[in-house]
């Protein structure tokens, strides 16, 4: 009984820390964030037999986030990326970047603080990724794959509806394409990638 007792006494309290945590921001977010990755390797195989390794060079390139919390601890979401990546073997053959397009659900976990204001997050988004060659591979077709990551980093608004958001995590992409030289067969290519990324940008509430 002093338990239940003590459970009622403290239920009020938590919804009223709970609503007051919640502030005046949990409304449609819409963010552009500037993407940058490091380290990480490309790993291709060829015909599911003859393997390719290669160390990522730095990656860049920006993402477009749609944010709606739907729970004072839970937010769901949809990014659009768009990374230029290349690895050490294309820059020592002087290649251009390819394209990798990202569209991605996310699921978000937060924790505001300061009535709204800050919001620590740990988020995982995970979706469709398309390859789109270099310039300088005009041998290999646009592939199709899956991208998944998982970014911890925390937002903060500084006036009215405006934050400033960043995050740090993995991201890794993996797909296949087709590769078809002049004078060769064609032979179907399968590729994953991963590197950290480092995000950076701003949101807006509505």
């Amino acid at each position: 009984m002093k338990v239940t007792g003590l459970a009622i006494s403290l239920a009020p309290l938590l919804l009223a820390s709970t609503a007051a945590n919640a502030g005046p921001y949990d409304g449609f977010r819409l963010g552009f964030l500037g993407s940058f990755g490091f380290g990480g390797e490309t790993e291709t195989k060829f015909d599911a037999s003859v393997k390719s390794d290669s160390d990522n060079e730095a990656t860049a390139g920006f993402v477009i986030t749609g944010q709606y919390p739907v729970w004072t601890y839970v937010t769901v979401g949809l990014e659009f990326g768009v990374l230029f990546s290349k690895t050490e073997r294309m820059d020592h053959a002087n290649l251009d970047r390819n394209s990798i397009i990202d569209i991605s659900p996310v699921i978000e976990g937060k924790y505001p603080l300061l009535g709204g204001r800050l919001e620590p997050f740990i988020k995982m988004p995970f979706g469709l990724s398309i390859f789109v060659p270099s310039d300088d591979l005009k041998e290999n077709s646009t592939g199709i794959g899956w991208n998944v990551g998982l970014m911890a980093g925390a937002r903060y608004v500084v006036w009215r509806g405006l934050a400033v958001e960043a995050e740090l995590g993995w991201q890794g992409h993996g797909g296949s394409y087709d590769e078809e030289r002049e004078g060769y067969k064609k032979r179907e290519a399968d590729f994953e990638s991963h590197q950290l990324q480092l995000r950076f940008g701003m949101l807006w509430s509505f």
